[in-house]
Formats: structure tokens, sequence, C-alpha cells
């Protein structure tokens, strides 16, 4: 322990030697360091906090009504907008920061700058139970001069909302031209499929399908008709033959007076009046081309001829003058005669059926052609009828949707805290600087002292030789300083103390000139100008 006593002392001693090297030195690197430091420039930051509230109360009641947008999509959009290079340009330009900017480099350099010195931060007002959105955002800007500084917090807050309502306006406008666009080309569309339908049908007026109903469905229900026809005609001819059969066995006629003693009316007579209100009946019904009508017509001229047949024979007395018909026998021969009108009409309607199937079977491939071409039109305007009217809904939200963003209840922003201009410099750290720069002086001022003592080493003390030069030590002869070179030392040791201590005064004038950023030099220019 002594010995290390012992070196150090010896340390002390040969830095002593340069005593006024390290005070020198000292002074140089605190009033270079100081004056480096001053002319660092400030730092000045300014921010902004906005609050973004996207829970709109229309949104709930506007639900299907409205495109859904989403809403943190679009806010992450404008955050990478917002530092964009463009951005970034109109904010120089509004700031002025390229006032003084003369060459393509030197605009880069400044924009560089800017950007770096640009922050945007996002968080959460409140902590979120599941994950969402931030709605939080924190706009801050560095700059030497705090006003420019609060100038570009400012600008960049303009940009945000601005962007915002920009944005919106540019989206709905663009939707909207595009919906136009798309609706009057559908429209188009829709017309001509509409022309080209109308037009086929009017082409093939006599092969269209009825309401409903297939060619196959058609050619099914005509062939059914005309096997019920054929049916019902079989039945008439059973029928028919039934009666003729029951005529062979009835004599046609017979004598018959009244009791009044006249002639009673002839059933031939009857049979005509009858069929003759059948005929009006049947005239009210159908035309005068109507199978009925038709064979009504044909039984009583029938009818007419066998009344004067019958009257030539009571003229010529062949049947006698009171002979009359018989009833059965005539009560037959109309339930015979109306057969015959049914199987007649039976046939009529066989003929036609049986010429639908025909007409039906021939021309199969062109009906199935014509309903195929037919559905394809019928699909085709369906499809162009639901675009357009899906597309006009999709306008109508649009335009819902645009109002409900102009009136400003879809993305609201509140300025929490706006820019401000800042007061205090955030950099640089001046006063802990000044002290580091002089305890860094102190430290170099004694670490060149120490250098200099080791590259010009003195021997100090009997023990010291000895350990040097490896001879015994007799004895040493003791240094006697005069009276005036005692005073002198003693001023020059005065005079070193002085200038120590005098540094420190001058750390705390240093410290005041960064706090207040008082220029000495420009002030002592001053007055000596």
């Amino acid at each position: 322990m002594q010995q290390l006593i012992e070196q150090l002392l010896v340390y002390i001693r040969g830095m002593w030697r340069f005593r006024w090297v390290a005070l020198v030195t000292a002074w140089l690197i605190c009033v270079l360091g100081w004056y480096g430091l001053a002319k660092v420039p400030n730092v000045y930051e300014s921010e902004a906090v906005v609050y973004v509230d996207t829970a709109s109360l229309l949104r709930p009641l506007l639900r299907g009504l409205t495109v859904d947008v989403d809403v943190s999509q679009k806010l992450g959009l404008m955050s990478q907008h917002l530092l964009s290079r463009p951005n970034l340009e109109q904010v120089m330009r509004t700031t002025d920061l390229d006032h003084d900017v003369k060459t393509q480099n030197e605009f880069e350099a400044v924009l560089g700058e800017l950007q770096r010195n640009i922050s945007l931060q996002q968080s959460h007002a409140v902590r979120p139970s599941r994950p969402s959105s931030p709605d939080l955002y924190t706009i801050s800007a560095r700059h030497n001069n705090a006003e420019t500084a609060r100038r570009i917090v400012q600008a960049l807050l303009d940009a945000f909302v601005k962007d915002a309502a920009g944005d919106q306006r540019t989206r709905s406008e663009t939707a909207q031209q595009f919906l136009d666009q798309q609706i009057k080309e559908y429209e188009s569309r829709l017309t001509d499929a509409e022309k080209r339908l109308q037009e086929f049908k009017r082409q093939n007026i006599n092969l269209l399908p009825e309401q409903e109903a297939s060619f196959y469905q058609r050619l099914q229900a005509a062939r059914t008709n005309l096997e019920g026809v054929e049916l019902a005609l079989r039945e008439a001819s059973f029928r028919r033959q039934a009666l003729q059969q029951q005529l062979q066995g009835t004599p046609s006629g017979q004598r018959a007076v009244t009791a009044e003693g006249t002639l009673a009316q002839t059933p031939t007579e009857e049979r005509l009046l009858a069929l003759q209100r059948r005929l009006d009946e049947l005239l009210l019904r159908y035309t005068t081309e109507h199978p009925d009508v038709i064979e009504a017509q044909r039984s009583i001229e029938q009818l007419e001829t066998q009344r004067i047949h019958e009257e030539q024979s009571i003229a010529q007395g062949t049947a006698g003058s009171g002979s009359i018909p018989n009833p059965l026998y005539q009560q037959l021969r109309a339930s015979l005669g109306g057969v015959e009108a049914e199987i007649a009409g039976l046939q009529v309607r066989r003929q036609e059926f049986a010429s639908r199937v025909e007409n039906l079977q021939r021309q199969i491939e062109t009906l199935t052609k014509v309903e195929a071409e037919l559905q394809t039109l019928n699909r085709n305007y369906q499809i162009y009828r639901d675009q357009y009217n899906s597309l006009v809904t999709r306008r109508e939200s649009a335009r819902i949707s645009e109002d409900v963003e102009q009136s400003g209840e879809d993305v609201k922003f509140q300025i929490i805290n706006p820019p401000r201009t800042p007061v205090k410099a955030i950099s640089p750290p001046r006063l802990p600087l000044t002290a580091g720069i002089l305890v860094a002086g102190v430290g170099g001022g004694i670490g060149v002292a120490f250098a200099l003592s080791q590259l010009w080493p003195v021997i100090y003390g009997r023990r010291m030789l000895r350990e040097v030069s490896g001879r015994p030590v007799f004895g040493g002869v003791s240094l006697v300083v005069s009276r005036g070179a005692s005073i002198k030392r003693g001023l020059a040791n005065t005079a070193l103390v002085f200038c120590a201590l005098l540094i420190v005064p001058a750390f705390g004038l240093a410290a005041y000139m960064q706090i207040t950023g008082l220029d000495l030099l420009a002030i002592v220019q001053r007055l000596g100008g």
C-alpha cells in the first residue's frame, strides 16, 4: 500500500511539472467545446394531437342502404399519404422551406431532412377490449426555428383533415361516375335485348309456344285431345249402330185421331218444329259453320222433304187420310239423327286435332329451335334487367353514402392539442453538455500532463534512483531555494490557482450563454463597431 501511494505521488509530481500545459489544454478544450456547442442550433419540436371519431350513429341506421366503407383501412391510407413525397413537397412550399433552395440537390436535401424530422404516431384513446383501429394521432415536427416547427405541424394537420374530406369526395365521385357509365351501358344493352326479343316474337308469332307451355307440353295436350275425341267417336258409332238395329224392327207409321175428331199433328211436323227450335238455340251459341248447326240444318231439310213426301202420299191416298208416322219410329230416327250429328262433329274435331299433332310433329325441329332461341333471348333480357336494377340500387346507395360523408357524420376529427410555438428547445441538452465539456477539459489537461511526464520522466528521491539504476545510493544533496526564488515560485503557483479557479466562473458564463442563447462575440463586435 505504501508503494502504491508513493507511486501515485510520483505521478502527481511528474504531472505537476507540466501544470501550465495542463491548464492551457483544459482552457483550450473548454473554450473550443463551449464555442462549438454555442454554434450548434437549437432544435424545437411542435406537435398536435387529433382524435378520430369513427363511431357514427348513422352507420347502424343506414346499414344496408349505403356502401360500407372500411374506416380503418381508409385512415391507414391517409396516414401513409400524409408522409408521401407530394404531400411533403406541398408542406415545403406552404412553410417556405424551399425559399433558399436553388438546385435539385439542395431541394432533395431539404426534403430528406423534413421527412426525417416528421413523426406520426398512432395510439388508442382508451385501451380497447378487442383489436381495433387506432383513433388517436400525434403529429410532431422538429426544426431549428420554433415558429417553423409549428407551421410544419399546422400544414400537416390541415393536409390530414383535407385529405380525409377530399379522399371521400374523390372516391364518391369516381364511384358514381363509374356507376353512371355502367348504367348507361346496361341500359343500352337492355334496350337492344328488348328490341331483339320483340322482333323475334314478331317474326315467329305462329311458332311461339303458349304462355307457360313448351313444345312437348303442346304436343302432349294435342295427343290427349285426339285420343279423347277418338274415344267419344267410337262411343257415338256404337250408339248409332244400336239405333239402326232398333229402327229395323219398328214400323214407320200409324193412324191417329185426336179426341175432337181432328187430325193430330204428324210426328214429322213435331220433329221439324223441335229441330227448328234447336237450330235457333244453336245459332245463338254457334255460327252457321258449326258442325251441329250444319247437321241441324241438314236434318231440317230432310224433315221438310219427308213432310212434303207425306203430304204427297196423303194427297195421293197412299197412306190414307188418317195415317201418321209411328212416334216411336220417329223418336228413334230423331235419336239416330242426333247421334249422326254428334259423330259428324267429333269427326271434324278429330281431323283438327290430328292435323295439329301432325303439324307439331312435322315442325318439331323448327319449334325446338324457336323455343331454345326464345329462352336464350329471355334469359339475356332478364340478366340485363337484373344487372341494370342492381346498378341503379347501388348508385342510390352511393349517393346516400356521399351525403353522409359530406355531412361529416361518417368520420369526425377533433383536435385535442393544437400545434403551438415551442418555447424551449428539446436538443441539444446544453447544460449537461456544458458541464461535460468542463469535465472533458479538466480530464484532457490532466491527461496531457500525464502523457508528457511519461515521455520526459524525472527521478524523485533516493529510492527511485536506486530502483532505476540498480545501484546502492549512499546519500543525497538537498536543494536550497533562495528567498527571491521562493517568492517567484509562490507567485507562479498563485497565478496557476487563479487561472484554474477562473474556469469555474467561465463555466457559469458559458452555461448562461448556452441557456439564454446569448452570443458574446456578436455583442463584442457590436460594441467594437
